[in-house]
Order: C-alpha cells, then structure tokens, then sequence
C-alpha cells in the first residue's frame, strides 16, 4: 500500500489492479522519461506514486541498457539545468502563466544549488544535502508524517508538540477512526454519555501525525498565529505500511479496536496486516488506558505464518531499543517516525550531519537534535571571537543511532534525532526536574548565537533550590561538580538543559546586532516562557517588562486576585488588557466588559484607558483550559475591605460583601460576586417601595449584600440589601467580641472612614459606627467637623442603639447635646423612666 504524497490522496483511495496493471504494461518512449520528472516540495507536480516511479526508473534503466539503437549515450538535462536554459527567454504565455513559470524557474534552480546527485547508490530517487535545513513552517507540507508530543488536552481539541518548536492541533474527531464509531454512537443515545478526550489523550503522550494543513490564522484578540492542523489516525499514518515491511523489532502505530479475554486487538489502519497485544506484555500503569480508540505504540515481538498478525509489547526498554531491520520491501512510504535505526554519518556539515540508514535512505539530523548542544568545545577564530561548533565531535563514516521524526513523501526528505529523550522514550529533562513555566533564572549562560535568530542558553535546573548552609551548599556543589565532570569524561548528559531565546525576546527594544552585544560565555536573566517536548528545549524571553511581570500563565490566577494589567485597547465590547507582557505583545491577557470599566458609566473611555496605561483591576472569573479571563476595573470592587466571596465554599449566612448587579427582574434582582458566584435578592430584601426595579438598579452597579441564607446541595443563594446596609462588620472582625453598650460613653479611635460614616475602636476592641449626621448639633457645622476627622484621631462617642444582626456593632454618637444629657441623667434607659409632659433630648432618626 501506498502513501499519498499530497492532500487529496489522504483518503487512502487506491488505485484498481487494472489501472495499476495497464501502468505496468505501457513502454516508455524515451530513456530519459525519469530524469525528466522532477520532485517539487509538498507533493505536487508529477502523479506518480513512489512505487510507480521506483518501477519506471528500473524499467528506463534496463531499456537503456539493453538498448542498441542507440550507440552514442546523450545526457538529458535536469530540471534545473532546464530551469537555468529558460531563463530570459520571451514566453508568449499569459502574465499570470509566466509569472508562475518564472517561480518555478526559480525554486528549481534553487533546489538545484541546495542538492547533490548521489554516486547512484540513492533510494528513489534522494540526494544529498549541500546544507541541513531545520523544519519551519513555510517547509511543512500537506501529507509530511511528524512524531510529536501531546502538550495540553482541552475538551474537543489537543495540542502537539512537533519538531523545532512547532505546535500542532488536532480536534477530537482526528484521533482514530474507532473513537469516532464511539462519538457517533454517543450522538444517537440521549442518555450516553461523550467519551472524554482527556481518557485517550493527556501530556506527555508519545504519538504520530500526519499533516491535514497549515494556515496563518488571524484574530481580533489573539492576533496572528501560524495552525499546523494534524491528524492522530492510524488508517492515515500508516498508509504506507505493506505486508512485507513488518518485522519482529519493528516499531508499528495502531489504536485499540478491541479489547478481549486475553489481551487487546490492535488496529494498525490498513487492511494488509493486523496486531494483537496480550495482557502480559502490558505495563500495570497502562492496563487502565486501553479502552476502544486509544492509541497505542508498540514493538513487534513476532510475527505469525503469514505475516498478517504481529504479537507487540509495551514493554518500554524493548521500544527504547528496538531498531529497525533492513529489509527488502522497505520503501520511502513505508518509514514511520519513531522508528530507531543504524545510521552512518556521509557528511559532517556546519548545520547538522548528512546520515544513511536502512542501505540506502538518506536522512538529515540540525544542530537541534544532535544528543547536546552545551557539550561542544569552545574554539577561537581568527579574530579571537569565541565560537562552539557543535558538529566538530562527528566524523564521515561514524556509525550512530537516531530515530525517525519526519518523513516528507513529496519532498523526498526524512529527519532524525538524536536527542536523548527521543532516543530513550523519555521526559526531558526539564519535565523530570519539575522546571515550571514563569521561573527565573538569573545566570543563565550563552552557548550559541545565531545572528538576525537567536540564541541557546545553558540553564541549570537546581538554580532555582533553597538556600542551604554555607557549609552544606559549598559541599553540594563541589560534589556537584565533580559528578559534572565525570560524566562529561563518561559522555553522560547532566542536569543543564538548553534554553532557546529568540531575537525578538531577547528585550523590549529592538536589537539589531545580536552577535556583537552577546558573546558566548556571557551570562543573562531569563525567564521560561514555553516548552518544547520534541526538542527538549524550552523557550525563554529575556525582555524585562517579563522579567518583572507577577504572572505568566492563566493556570496561576485565581477569582479576586488584585493585579496589575497593562491597557491594549478599548473597544465597544471593553477593554483589553494584558498581564505579563508589553502592550504590543501576546501572553496571558484579559477582557474588562463594558459594564466594568468604571463605577459609573464612561461616555468616553478610549480617553481614560489609552494603550500602554497600568491599571489595577480584580480577577472577575478565569478559565485556563480555554484561556479566558474577564476582570473589572470598579473600583468599589477592586479596593472593596469587604470580604471577598470568589466561591461557594467561602459563603457562611451573615458575611457582608461587594457584588453587582447581573440581572434585573421583576420580583427581584440578581447580584454576582467573583468566580461566577451569584445570588437573588427577593424585592421584600431591597430598599425600594413602589419604584420600579429597573428604574432603581442597572446592569454592573455595584451593591453591598449579606448572606441570608445558602442551600449547598442545590447552590441556592439567597441575599439581602436591607439588612447589609443596617449591618455589616464582619469585616471589622467582631463577631462576639466586646462591644459598646447602649448609653455608654468611651474614648475611641478613628479606624477607617467612609463619605457617610467612621469607623471607630474602643480600648477594649469594641467597634462602632458614627455616622456623618451624629459629629455634630449643628446642620452648619457638621461637614466642617466631619472633614477634620481622620484615621488616627480619638473621639468621645456614646452607643445609641445595636444593629441588627450585625455581630455586636453598636451605633454610637458624638453630638455633644446627647453626651451632656447623658452625663446629666436626663435620657431614660428604659420605658418605666418615662412621665407624662417631660422634656427630653433626642434627635431625629429618620
């Protein structure tokens, strides 16, 4: 069976036997018909399949050699050379076809500088090399097979982590073939539940892609990103598998079709052979996992008369060494990634090694994913500059071990990798040293630069411990380095891992000469921004606005977490905000609604909130899975002393809070706090009389509400506004402490101030109130005496009466006509002291 080297052969449409037949049976009118055929990128141009062509060059050969006729062997020109004899001709053509000729011409001909003939040893037609190139997103082709990483799960999509630094998605639908029967038969049960695509996928997981597409995809709030869409399907990897390339050592890809007595039917997606995995060759920990659609990985251990069934096993050092055999009916089409093999190093170039396996492949491993890029010698040129090659270890005719991470149909090109953690089957070793994205590293050292790019860093992964005695860290690191020393005698990698900075984060300005300003050796502060699982590097940025920022992932915030944002823009819908990085740069961002802007509502807001302006703001909600967070720029509810209610665990009956109004109805309203926590206020609870509800509250005014009352089974919320506005100081910290009793007269101190109220403490930690209307006797006088208040400053006050509710709080006055009439007796404590016709001292309540 056949790979398609292009998209619209993904479907694993066959040829009939017929068609195939009449192929074999047409004579080729020119010996050069096969030199003539050239091998654009990405699968266009000529339709014939590998095989077909394998077929028509051995054919063509053996015409050539036989023939007699003619007598005189002519050399056809390639297309290159055609390309080059082209050039500056007229073409009577249209502009758009010369236009297009033109950029052939031109591709041609570079190919054709980039590339060398084989000593007619190639494999189908492969050729050598001039430079090796690292996989970047303009070279990712439809069709291309990819090995990855899964980096992140979300509920219909995941995310894969490709060579060099590349992401692929894949939705839900693209997992395997078995998985969809599974999703379609959920649809059409009402009561089944969708299988979980967190069950089949999760991080770290080893799997296979194949290209669907690749897009620039360009967004209102995120901006433009480049989209790798992969396929996970077996039936679509293994396109090229044939019955004869099966062996016992072979790394084979399939997905669970069936679990039975004994073990677990494999389907390896194509109808030329099958697996079977028995239970005994299955670790513990994945036992659980093999469920229907799940994708699985293995190693053949033999292969049954036939040859259509192979037995696999799970067993991880048997993967980790199982190296693929050379075998006759091994074709381009039928490498795998993941396939370990034999390679012997034919050029040793400045940007990787020119390699071939399996006899007669040939295959390209960058400098990215040779073992290490921190283990290179450090030379001098001539002008003294210190230089790292990191080729300078390797030798022509060296044999070493790489595995198989892109296979390029179309294109003719495979690339391995050589990287311990792909080699092995394991972590890198940021993951098992636990490095978590937002740490920074303050000696990070420069190990590489690559001019106009970027740079690789050295970091070490224990920089970041406690602080130990001086005694005690002295003798871990000098242990630690002796045991540096000795495995770098031995070849043996250490805990440094590489760190991959590029241009555009090495600062928040532009850098124009990265060569000049960081030499190797330097050391710099840097911080993790990302991770890259294939390359088993991570990615670091070096711009200080990061550096400084307090967050870098959405996983680290929480709902009413107070924080500093950096304005991006306003729009109708809000305004949007970043967190950790410049106002012109991607990372953790946010959206303040409209109704959230400001306590009141701004006719003009792109004037107050301009792009680049700091603003504190509160965390409304935030969901990392889907990178969502939404927060509020009110300041009520940014610097609210009230407690902060962000979940249902936090509610207890009688706690007073900020919250605003979510929704008006005619019986009520309904108020929300943070974390999506949200309430109803019952009318009989809201200090209205006859007015109309959606006349006396809108939509984001911030209300003070206390808990009445909350059903946990049913998440039931029930919220007054009366009796917060009469009580409410929990957040004085009260609760059953001493209070000020009615008539009694304290020295107290002021605590905090309202436009309506203080706050005031009494030495015993008693707490009242003192309203702005009870500082004097005088109308006149009142505002004056209330503006002189201030925390800080001690009163005489005297408790009128106990809020209700409230945990202790007492209503207290300073008038000084109440103070005198109390120092004198004259205000009755009880009823009985009342008599007809007798003058007493009040004041009007309301």
């Amino acid at each position: 069976m056949k790979r398609a080297a292009s998209t619209g052969d993904l479907n694993g449409q066959k040829k009939s036997k017929g068609a195939s037949d009449a192929g074999k049976k047409r004579q080729s009118t020119s010996d050069t018909a096969m030199a003539e055929t050239s091998f654009p990128r990405g699968g266009g141009g000529s339709t014939q399949t590998p095989y077909e062509s394998k077929g028509s060059l051995r054919k063509s050969e053996g015409e050539t050699l036989f023939k007699k006729e003619s007598k005189t062997p002519t050399k056809t020109p390639s297309s290159a050379e055609k390309a080059k004899s082209r050039k500056g001709q007229p073409l009577k053509a249209s502009t758009a076809a010369r236009t297009k000729k033109k950029k052939g011409d031109e591709k041609m001909m570079r190919r054709g500088n980039d590339i060398e003939d084989l000593d007619g040893t190639g494999s189908e037609g492969m050729r050598i090399p001039r430079e090796v190139k690292p996989l970047r997103f303009k070279n990712v082709n439809e069709g291309m097979l990819l090995a990855g990483v899964v980096k992140e799960v979300r509920e219909a999509e995941a995310l894969v982590s490709l060579p060099n630094n590349l992401t692929g998605w894949v939705e839900v639908d693209h997992v395997s073939d078995e998985l969809n029967e599974l999703i379609e038969s959920t649809l059409e049960d009402d009561e089944a539940d969708a299988p979980a695509l967190s069950d089949y996928l999760w991080p770290g997981k080893l799997v296979r892609c194949v290209v669907l597409s690749t897009a620039t995809v360009s967004g209102k709030k995120s901006g433009s990103h480049k989209h790798v869409a992969v396929s996970l399907k077996p039936s679509l990897c293994n396109s090229g598998l044939s019955l004869g390339s099966v062996h016992a050592g072979l790394a084979v890809y399939g997905a669970v079709a069936s679990v039975e007595d004994h073990g677990v039917k494999i389907s390896l997606g194509t109808s030329e052979a099958e697996a079977f995995l028995p239970f005994n060759n299955i670790p513990e920990h994945l036992k659980s996992t093999m469920r229907v659609g799940q994708l699985v990985e293995g190693v053949v251990k033999r292969v049954n008369v036939g040859g259509r069934l192979a037995t696999l096993t799970l067993d991880e050092a048997e993967m980790a060494g199982a190296v693929t055999k050379d075998v006759e009916e091994f074709s381009l089409d039928a490498l795998q990634p993941g396939m370990l093999v034999t390679c012997g190093v034919l050029k040793v170039l400045p940007t990787g090694l020119v390699v071939r396996f399996l006899s007669s492949f040939i295959g390209t491993i960058e400098l990215f994913h040779l073992p290490s890029l921190l283990n290179a010698p450090t030379k001098r040129d001539s002008s003294g500059e210190a230089f790292s090659p990191i080729t300078a270890g390797y030798r022509e005719k060296q044999k070493v071990i790489a595995r198989i991470i892109q296979v390029d149909i179309g294109a003719k090109a495979v690339a391995l990798s050589m990287r311990p953690h792909i080699l092995d089957r394991t972590p890198p070793v940021f993951v098992k040293k636990g490095v978590k994205v937002g740490a920074i590293f303050e000696k990070a050292t420069v190990v590489k630069v690559d001019p106009g790019i970027g740079m690789v860093l050295r970091l070490k992964a224990n920089e970041g411990e406690e602080e130990e005695g001086d005694k005690k860290k002295n003798d871990k690191k000098k242990k630690d380095k002796e045991e540096e020393e000795e495995e770098a005698e031995e070849g043996k990698p250490n805990d440094d891992f590489e760190g991959w900075v590029h241009i555009s984060n090495v600062g928040d300005g532009r850098v124009e000469k990265l060569e000049k300003s960081y030499k190797i050796g330097r050391e710099v502060r840097c911080r993790i921004s990302g991770f890259s699982w294939m390359d088993g590097m991570v990615t670091v940025t070096m711009k200080e606005s990061v550096l400084e920022a307090a967050v870098m992932l959405y996983e680290e915030l929480s709902a009413g977490d107070k924080i500093k944002a950096r304005v991006i823009k306003v729009d109708t819908f809000g305004c949007l905000v970043a967190l950790n990085q410049a106002a012109d740069s991607s990372g953790v961002r946010g959206l303040v609604p409209s109704t959230h802007l400001a306590d009141v509502t701004l006719r003009n807001p792109e004037k107050k909130l301009t792009p680049g302006k700091l603003v504190s703001c509160r965390v409304l909600w935030v969901k990392p899975g889907e990178r969502r967070l939404v927060l509020t720029l009110k300041k009520t509810l940014v610097s609210s002393p009230l407690p902060i209610i962000a979940s249902y665990d936090q509610i207890k009956p009688g706690v007073v809070a900020h919250g605003y109004v979510n929704k008006v109805q005619h019986n009520g309203i309904v108020v929300s706090f943070f974390g999506q926590v949200a309430g109803f206020v019952p009318r009989s609870q809201l200090d209205v009389e006859g007015e109309s509800l959606e006349e006396a509250y809108s939509i984001g005014q911030v209300v003070k509400a206390r808990v009445v009352s909350y059903d946990a089974e049913n998440r039931r919320l029930k919220l007054s506004l009366k009796s917060a506005e009469e009580g409410g100081a929990e957040d004085e910290g009260v609760g059953d402490k001493a209070v000020i009793a009615i008539g009694e007269v304290v020295t107290a101190t002021v605590t905090s101030k309202t436009e309506a109220e203080l706050v005031v403490k009494a030495a015993n930690g008693a707490v009242g109130r003192l309203a702005k209307e009870h500082v004097g006797d005088h109308v006149g006088l009142i505002g004056a005496l209330f503006e002189e208040l201030s925390a800080g400053a001690e009163v005489q006050v005297m408790g009128l009466e106990r809020e209700r509710g409230a945990g202790g709080v007492t209503r207290v006055t300073m008038k000084p006509s109440l103070l005198r009439a109390r120092e004198q007796g004259a205000l009755p404590s009880e009823i009985s002291q009342l008599r007809l016709h007798q003058f007493l001292q009040g004041y009007v309540r309301a």
